[in-house]
């Protein structure tokens, strides 16, 4: 019997533990203060006309507190906004927002650490963000900000931390790239120009490259100096125990990744063939 009652005092004292513990981790989850929060996002800079030292951003984020009712962007300082404008993707409807100070962003609980000298673009979401949900936007705005982007000799230069992971620079008609200082991809677009793809793995921000614009037969005087020392390449030995000729190819490339405070990051892959069979070095 004395058994029987001890093992159920046991239980009944787990119990209240296990509730008070309970309750104890929601008041502290209560008691911290909730922050904005956004994912997914991207970033497309088109460089407009150099003179003009401005360049148009688009710009993708998926908003992900739950029960927010506004998401907030910063103007970044040093840079002067205009033609803002402010999409929901899954309608395409363009939505209410206006441009409010660091002070007054931080009236909004979420916004609390907000940077008070600051100005940032406050957007009326179509819809409060659901529980595990997100609520898509696009905005769009112009920068003119002569410190990062810039003329330099007969190469312009867009000098500017980019610290969204994925981004896109597009350069004005005309131009080539001659510089990057991030592992990139360059995609011609449909309208001539030529676009810079990369995706910033560094933990800060990315600084980025410059390019130069075209001169009339360049290209293809560069083709002509290539083929030129291809032609002053040694033929390729045969390989041994074989009558035919080797048919190998050597690929390398060498990427400079972006700076850290203590080091530079480096890495050379290397890729043979040979007869079909390819192997990879790095």
């Amino acid at each position: 019997m004395c058994r029987h009652v001890t093992r159920a005092i046991g239980a009944l004292l787990l119990i209240f533990s296990s509730a008070t513990l309970l309750a104890q981790e929601h008041s502290a989850a209560s008691a911290t203060p909730a922050k904005q929060t956004e994912a997914d996002e991207y970033t497309r800079y088109e460089l407009l006309a150099p003179d003009t030292a401005s360049f148009k951003i688009l710009y993708e984020v998926s908003a992900t507190t739950p029960g927010a009712k506004f998401f907030f962007n910063p103007i970044r300082k040093g840079s002067t906004a205009s033609d803002e404008a402010v999409y929901d993707s899954m309608t395409g409807e363009p939505l209410h927002f206006e441009v409010v100070s660091g002070a007054e962003a931080r009236k909004d609980p979420l916004m609390a650490d907000a940077e008070a000298d600051g100005s940032y673009i406050k957007i009326q979401l179509a819809r409060a963000v659901p529980p595990e949900g997100r609520g898509r936007l696009l905005i769009v705005k112009t920068y003119k900000d002569a410190k990062s982007y810039y003329r330099e000799g007969d190469a312009i230069v867009f000098n500017r931390g980019l610290g969204i992971k994925r981004n896109s620079v597009v350069l004005p008609p005309g131009y080539e790239l001659v510089g990057c200082n991030v592992p990139s991809q360059v995609l011609p677009q449909a309208d001539g120009r030529i676009a810079i793809s990369f995706m910033n793995a560094c933990p800060g921000e990315a600084p980025f490259g410059r390019s130069r614009e075209r001169k009339p037969g360049l290209r293809r005087r560069r083709m002509r100096q290539r083929k030129r020392a291809v032609g002053k390449r040694p033929s390729p030995e045969k390989p041994s125990g074989s009558g035919s000729p080797n048919a190998r190819i050597r690929i390398a490339t060498s990427f400079i990744f972006c700076n850290s405070p203590k080091r530079t990051h480096s890495a050379c892959i290397t890729t043979t063939r040979n007869r079909g069979r390819a192997s990879t070095n790095t």
